[in-house]
């Protein structure tokens, strides 16, 4: 779950002199611009005559889906008949005949590698490889060609929104080849998500979490990553949100926002919750994170000021060999970390007692104090007690940090942060997967766990059905990357062939690293212990160690790697999702103009957007509602991908004459997660309502009941509303009501309205 921005293609083009709205406003690469394409555009001869349509006008001038007008020169978009466009497009074109030799060339690699495995006897690696050959061989060669050729008619003689008139000098739009588009949206969709929800899973075996990775990335993540990025493509770059209030209905795009903002703040609380555990149980990690800050916003000035006149080709050699640097740099500062705490630190019988990089806290545990060890799900009786600990310092710092980064310009930290730990993220991968290869070891872990072996708060609390398809969003199914997909990368689209490449295969390649994650703390001779009494993300990071002592590291430098990675980009997800949720409170507040001007007035303010975003995350941070936050954010993910999709399906089903085939692969994963979710919801509340029958139910209990519940009934409610917008919109006929499509899929705008005009749609 990392936001990912321009980063590279700064590094192809020459730095452009720095605009003066992006200069006063730093969230340039995050925010909508295409409503200012579609107001300036000038009325055409088609808008005098009611017969004949134009392409989308202002948002606000409409209500809801309008009426379909045929075009004269359309031809039919049904399955039968051949029709002219589609057996034009469906079929394989010349420059896609290239992809076959390299994916048949990895192929056999694959299959040389899992024969290599099976030689060995380990069935660790011949899981890994078989995975990414099901991923090659159906995924990428089979079902995504399906989708780009039958369902959506995909060509490259559509014109892309960073190829339209208008957007020379716009810093969101430039058409960027796809094996580098491909590279800059695989690391904005990859945060800390798909390693802590895959981890966590391992706990019900090693066959649960990787079925619903394998399969769920392939039949529902994929797919929502990919076919957002084409309706949003095909649309000037709009949001799926903003293309919902037109599909759909209005109504549901401010239920799609109110989502959003909910979904930002788990994520933000979570991961300034998961960065200072990290922070408080393995301190070494301090020095090498908060070096990666100066350190990314140098090159991100060098970047800015100093490369554009040397050429796109000079440029981006030399970034590429600074952000190398810079990783070297992380990594030598990672083992002088861990010699100073061996050699500065104070141990007591192998325990770090007083760590150098957590000398501002102390070791008392009275009130008023900072307590060394003072986490608030620790359930230590000398310091459970303490009014503010380590766990509440540090999380008050990663807060403000996170407000200034979200105000900060993206080119200076954000950008530059990214690239970095793209190559951190490679690397760790490839060294992973190269010491499985070479040890060859074999699953030590159950493929589904023996239900009497569960603890009694897992089996209460979590079990796998429906639990485990909430705890692995990321690396399934996430709708944080349909924001990703729809504000971002649509609008650097070459060409629209590509979107299958980048949004579909984009999301296999992030679902690897959860297989990754899987197999490796499944195949390390730690499971038995790391996960005897409960789920244990933290499992991943000892595993990971374990693997990297093969290549020659030292255990404690191995483990510190993995811990540097994690929290790398958990802070990228922080600092991003803080970004992110400041801008949908604004784009809340345009949302509820006309209902409420002044609420829209003030939600436009910056430094009203930034309290409204952290008060509520640093709150759910410091609760001992943190553990359950994890489940709830899963559930708010998929939900957000259930929207998404289900717009999609309505737009597909204009698209293709109401053909409910070309649908179904968006249907199926839709019913698929509107019977998990409220399950999973359901599940949550009812755990901790009887809970809170027998147990003291206060806000300051140990158990985390009343805050939990609160955040699930928000949840639940956003659910039933989306239910409700649903069964409104098929029981008031508006289905019937085609939202106007051109024969390429661009959403077309209202008719005329007038007096002796007839009342529909919009009018």
């Amino acid at each position: 779950m990392a936001q990912g921005e321009r980063f590279g293609f700064l590094l192809l083009h020459r730095a452009k002199p720095h605009m003066a709205n992006e200069e006063d406003n730093p969230d340039a690469a995050f925010e909508d611009n295409s409503q200012a394409q579609f107001r300036d555009e000038q009325p055409t001869e088609s808008q005098s005559d009611p017969k004949k349509q134009v392409q989308v006008g202002d948002a606000s001038q409409f209500d809801g889906p309008v009426p379909r007008v045929v075009e004269p020169a359309a031809h039919e978009r049904s399955g039968g008949g051949g029709a002219a466009g589609e057996t034009e497009r469906s079929g394989l074109l010349p420059s896609e005949h290239l992809f076959w030799a390299p994916n048949t060339s990895v192929g056999i690699l694959l299959i040389i590698l899992m024969i290599i495995g099976a030689a060995k006897g380990s069935d660790a690696t011949c899981l890994l490889i078989g995975v990414a050959i099901f991923f090659v061989g159906f995924g990428e060669m089979f079902y995504s060609r399906f989708l780009a050729n039958r369902v959506f008619l995909l060509s490259d003689d559509e014109t892309t929104p960073a190829n339209e008139p208008g957007h020379e000098n716009d810093p969101d739009y430039c058409a960027t080849p796809s094996y580098i588009l491909w590279g800059h949206h695989w690391t904005s969709i990859t945060g800390a998500a798909p390693i802590v929800g895959p981890a966590m899973a391992a706990y019900y075996g090693w066959l649960p979490g990787l079925l619903w990775v394998v399969f769920g990335c392939v039949f529902s993540g994929a797919v929502h990553d990919f076919s957002t990025l084409v309706v949003s493509a095909r649309n000037g770059g709009r949001s799926i949100a903003d293309l919902a209030g037109f599909i759909v209905s209005p109504r549901l795009r401010i239920i799609f926002l109110l989502l959003i903002n909910f979904l930002c703040f788990l994520v933000v609380a979570k991961f300034m919750e998961l960065i200072a555990k990290l922070f408080i149980l393995w301190p070494e990690t301090v020095l090498p994170i908060w070096m990666e800050i100066p350190l990314a916003m140098a090159l991100g000035l060098v970047n800015r000021f100093a490369l554009g006149a040397l050429g796109p080709s000079r440029s981006r050699f030399l970034m590429m060999v600074l952000s190398f640097v810079i990783l070297i740099l992380l990594y030598l500062l990672v083992f002088l970390a861990v010699h100073v705490e061996d050699v500065h630190g104070e141990w007591e019988g192998g325990v770090l007692r007083n760590p150098v990089f957590g000398f501002f806290i102390k070791t008392t545990y009275s009130d008023g104090d900072i307590c060394r060890d003072s986490v608030n799900w620790n359930r230590d009786t000398n310091e459970y007690h303490c009014d503010f600990g380590a766990m509440q310092f540090w999380t008050l710092l990663l807060c403000l940090y996170a407000m200034i980064a979200s105000c900060l310009p993206v080119w200076l930290l954000l950008q530059p942060r990214d690239y970095v730990n793209s190559h951190q993220l490679k690397a760790v991968m490839v060294a992973l997967t190269l010491a499985i290869l070479i040890k060859g070891p074999r699953l030590d872990a159950d493929a589904i766990r023996d239900s009497d072996t569960y603890s009694q708060n897992i089996e209460d609390r979590s079990p796998i059905f429906p639990m485990m398809f909430t705890l692995v969003a990321c690396g399934a199914t996430s709708g944080f990357h349909g924001l990703v997909s729809s504000g971002i990368t649509s609008k650097q689209l070459n060409k629209m062939r590509d979107s299958r490449v980048i949004g579909y295969s984009g999301m296999m390649g992030e679902s690897m690293l959860s297989t990754l994650v899987i197999v490796v703390v499944c195949s390390s001779g730690t499971w038995a212990t790391q996960y005897a009494t409960g789920m244990n993300w933290t499992g991943f990071l000892t595993a990971g160690g374990v693997f990297l002592e093969e290549l020659g590291f030292e255990p404690r430098a191995g483990r510190t790697i993995m811990n540097v990675l994690v929290v790398s980009f958990a802070a990228t997800t922080l600092d991003s999702g803080m970004r992110i949720q400041r801008i949908l409170v604004g784009e809340l507040g345009k949302a509820v103009e006309q209902f409420a001007p002044p609420v829209s007035r003030v939600s436009q303010n910056m430094i009203f957007q930034i309290v409204v975003s952290a008060v509520p995350s640093i709150y759910i941070a410091n609760s001992r509602s943190i553990d359950a936050v994890w489940n709830l954010f899963g559930a708010t993910n998929q939900l957000t991908a259930c929207v998404s999709m289900i717009v999609v399906a309505v737009y597909v089903l204009r698209f293709r004459n109401n053909e409910i085939k070309y649908a179904l692969p968006l249907i199926v994963p839709i019913v698929w997660l509107l019977v998990m979710i409220p399950w999973a919801l359901l599940r949550v509340i009812r755990f901790y309502v009887e809970d809170c029958s027998d147990d003291a139910c206060d806000w300051h209990s140990t158990v985390p009941v009343i805050p939990t519940i609160i955040l699930a009934f928000l949840i639940a409610l956003l659910v039933l509303a989306v239910y409700v917008e649903i069964i409104l919109y098929f029981v008031t006929g508006k289905f019937k009501i085609d939202a106007s499509l051109s024969e390429t899929g661009k959403l077309l705008s209202c008719p005329p309205c007038g007096p002796d005009l007839p009342k529909v749609g919009c009018c």
